[in-house]
């Protein structure tokens, strides 16, 4: 299977180019510059472009059968809260112009839902993040109300904080959150995302994802 992915050379999207690599995949992945890329890589295409281009985000989605996004807010950037969102409706315009239905975001936890049922522990410490990262939690929260209202196959998925380390048995998927841990390993994170972007799960659903 052939996926876009947005935001691969991150913490996360570098695990999740990984996971899909490894099951086979080809990934397309767009990149402003070769930092933290690897060299060589088999089943890989690299567009060289910013996510706020639509043309190059064209592009990256150009025969591909789903797509993934990875982004996280950039620092410094005076427009920090409305990045993600518009890096999202320039992805789902060039999917409706391409014709794919289907795509995964990496959202958090920190984003709540109707229907959520988080532990009071969660809760708490999600108001603190709040407090300390208003920001990313602001812009994750535009991000998801710009998919959300899309008429595509999307799915968001929800980590808990994500820490360094491979996929486990001890991964948990909860839709309302009322059973999940504190933090979600990268390797967890992304072989859910893969799961998602290619077998369609839970479509149109958040998910939240813990180790």
């Amino acid at each position: 299977m052939r996926l876009a992915v947005f935001g691969g050379t991150g913490f996360a999207g570098s695990a999740v180019v990984d996971e899909a690599l490894a099951r086979g995949h080809e990934v397309r992945m767009l990149a402003r510059g070769p930092s933290g890329l690897k060299a060589n890589r088999e089943r890989v295409t690299v567009v060289p472009g910013d996510v706020r281009d639509a043309a190059a985000v064209a592009a990256t989605i150009e025969g591909c059968e789903a797509v993934i996004s990875t982004l996280g807010p950039r620092r410094g950037e005076k427009q920090g809260a409305d990045f993600l969102a518009e890096a999202m409706r320039n992805i789902l315009r060039a999917m409706e112009e391409h014709g794919v239905r289907r795509i995964v975001a990496i959202s958090g936890a920190g984003i709540t839902l109707p229907g959520d049922h988080k532990p009071l522990v969660h809760v708490l410490a999600g108001g603190f993040v709040g407090l300390l990262a208003r920001g990313l939690v602001e812009a994750k929260r535009r991000e998801y109300e710009v998919l959300s209202a899309s008429p595509v196959d999307w799915t968001a998925v929800r980590p808990t904080r994500i820490v360094d380390g491979p996929a486990t048995e001890r991964r948990q998927v909860s839709l309302d959150g009322s059973k999940m841990g504190m933090r979600a390993t990268r390797g967890d994170v992304a072989a859910l995302t893969v799961d998602e972007a290619t077998s369609v799960g839970h479509p149109r659903q958040a998910p939240f994802v813990s180790s």
